[in-house]
């Protein structure tokens, strides 16, 4: 599925988020009717490209944060109790099990390098929390340089987009305190090979949307 799509009521604007990217409090505005909310196909987006009458924005974040966070909630945090049914279930567990043990995975004790150099290479084109935020953008025949605006989530600027979705986005944190809390446990740590890695991965979302290779934030 990949990208999302929200558009204001009279769909004059139009903004795209990405899973781990903001993703959550703009949804929360949808599930609020405020805006609605579609997945970002090809041709609807080929034409929204083209039309100068749509304001349009993409909600970005660097990508090692975006990695982080979704270490840190899929990984460590979500659910809160250890679950071995789910954790045997888990897409990640054919990944890991030549890596770790069974019971260090059952336990979630996967590291941060451990996850980043063996589970991202594989899960970045398989699962939409980790797919290329610029994925997309040559099916709908555009770059990132076509949007109107391109929002880093890492700014905290989001007055365009409160004020052509007429929302209040960045003023709730829909994000389980439970999780904030236990987040604030983790310091997460990058080598030069786990940074090398992701950069080559994620090589279109650093140039298209301007993040250096040498920060994280």
């Amino acid at each position: 599925m990949g990208a999302h799509l929200y558009k204001n009521k009279d769909s004059t604007a139009i903004v795209i988020a990405h899973q781990k990217c903001g993703y959550s409090s703009i949804d929360y505005h949808a599930q609020q009717g405020k805006i609605t909310h579609s997945v970002a196909m090809n041709l609807e987006m080929r034409k929204i490209m083209k039309n100068p009458n749509i304001f349009k924005m993409m909600i970005v974040r660097n990508p090692y944060a975006r990695l982080e966070s979704f270490y840190r909630q899929w990984i460590k945090v979500h659910p809160y109790l250890k679950d071995e049914p789910a954790m045997l279930k888990s897409a990640y567990l054919d990944l890991m099990a030549a890596r770790i043990s069974r019971e260090r995975f059952i336990n979630r004790e996967i590291s941060f390098e451990e996850f980043i150099l063996g589970a991202v290479p594989v899960l970045m084109f398989m699962d939409n929390h980790l797919l290329p935020q610029t994925r997309q953008l040559e099916g709908w025949h555009c770059t990132a340089d076509d949007f109107d605006e391109i929002i880093k989530l890492e700014d905290q600027n989001f007055d365009n987009l409160n004020s052509h979705m007429n929302i209040e986005y960045g003023r709730i944190n829909v994000t389980d305190p439970k999780i904030n809390k236990t987040w604030s446990n983790f310091d997460l740590k990058w080598t030069s090979r786990m940074k090398s890695l992701i950069y080559k991965a994620y090589l279109s979302d650093f140039e298209q949307l301007g993040y250096s290779k040498g920060t994280r934030i």
